[in-house]
């Protein structure tokens, strides 16, 4: 029998994280990231490119400024929701 998939088997593009108020972009989730160590390379960009550290996403990413600027939004939203 397979084992089932977890959520940390790996997510589509970075993953963000809200901490201390700001946000923040990592893939060391990332299904497109290959490698552990110092031989982190993301496979997503042609061509590929390694990443010096997966906890802190390069701003080579494509999907990184979409991916923060969702999760800002997201953020103003529920404050909204919340100030009603």
């Amino acid at each position: 029998m397979r084992k089932k998939k977890s959520y940390t088997d790996g997510t589509f593009g970075p993953v963000v994280i809200h901490e201390g108020g700001t946000f923040r972009a990592s893939c060391a989730y990332c299904i497109f990231r290959a490698g552990y160590g110092p031989n982190n390379i993301c496979r997503h960009v042609k061509p590929s490119r390694t990443i010096e550290n997966p906890e802190d996403t390069p701003d080579f990413c494509e999907m990184k400024a979409g991916m923060l600027r969702d999760a800002q939004a997201a953020e103003v939203s529920a404050r909204k929701e919340l100030r009603k």
